[in-house]
């Protein structure tokens, strides 16, 4: 039986596909037959996001140990505000909060646009593309996988060891360098910064394909408030790697480390596009 975690990944992968489908319809035949529908389809994928994030969180805070990423990342000795992030403590959880936030990022788009225009269609189309790309990756490796499909449980319950219907009584916990207080906070900071970079991705594709006006103008108020994000997040994990890493205190470049750039190419990208222009 699917858990219904995952049924709800598969209900709002299918709503997506139909909400694309529309735009694409409407974009290259002019055809209007499902395009009444693309809004609310979006926000509809949107919410059953939200219901998703908000299951998972419940499942943490209940310490639903039949599923297997509650059990790698919490226990019930855990105090409340850790439970809550151990959500985000592993990959299936990082993904399923970055496809909660591009949902959320495009639903916004689609109630401000409606998309009348063809530069918020197209934007759409692209933010959708990686939307449904998420929420693939989020099946592959999903949250709401259950403790009896771990391989080793798998064949201790064929082998009669455990019963078929095996639980924890307790679970893994955290990793003790994420039971942290800048460890709260820096997650989803990151994550919020990268899903919301969506838009303005979509519509620089969008200018690069179809030089459709209007871009820079979409891309600035999203990429002000990616620039935020990114750059709070990665002053907390900064304080945190200060903290708790055993670097002696020394910043060691890499993949992580190196997203400090992200920002300083915001800032290069406003003072870009807000310079005044020359007319010949």
């Amino acid at each position: 039986m699917i858990p219904f975690g995952d049924t709800l990944l598969y209900a709002s992968l299918a709503v997506s596909v139909i909400a694309l489908a529309g735009l694409l319809l409407k974009d290259l035949k002019n055809i209007e037959l499902l395009n009444k529908f693309v809004t609310p389809a979006i926000i509809l994928v949107a919410g059953i996001l939200t219901f998703s994030y908000l299951l998972l969180t419940y499942y943490f805070v209940n310490g639903n140990f039949e599923y297997d990423y509650v059990w790698q990342y919490s226990s019930s000795d855990l105090p409340l505000i850790y439970k809550l992030s151990g959500t985000w403590a592993g990959q299936p959880g990082t993904y399923l909060l970055w496809v909660w936030v591009v949902y959320l990022s495009a639903a916004w788009l689609a109630w401000t646009t409606r998309h009348s225009t063809a530069l918020a269609r197209r934007t759409q189309i692209i933010t959708l593309i990686t939307g449904i790309y998420l929420i693939i990756l989020t099946l592959i490796q999903s949250p709401f996988k259950l403790i009896i499909e771990r391989p080793e449980v798998a064949d201790m319950v064929a082998k009669g060891i455990l019963p078929p219907d095996f639980v924890p009584e307790v679970g893994n916990g955290l990793n003790a360098l994420l039971v942290n207080f800048w460890m709260i906070v820096h997650p989803p900071l990151m994550f919020i910064g990268y899903a919301t970079m969506t838009i303005p991705f979509a519509a620089a594709i969008v200018y690069l394909l179809t030089k459709e006006d209007g871009w820079e103008e979409l891309s600035r108020q999203w990429t002000r408030f990616t620039w935020l994000f990114l750059g709070m997040g990665i002053a907390v994990g900064g304080v945190w790697a200060y903290l708790v890493l055993g670097w002696g205190r020394f910043l060691g470049m890499g993949p992580g480390r190196d997203s400090f750039i992200y920002p300083v190419a915001h800032s290069d990208w406003f003072h870009a596009c807000c310079s005044p222009s020359q007319e010949e």
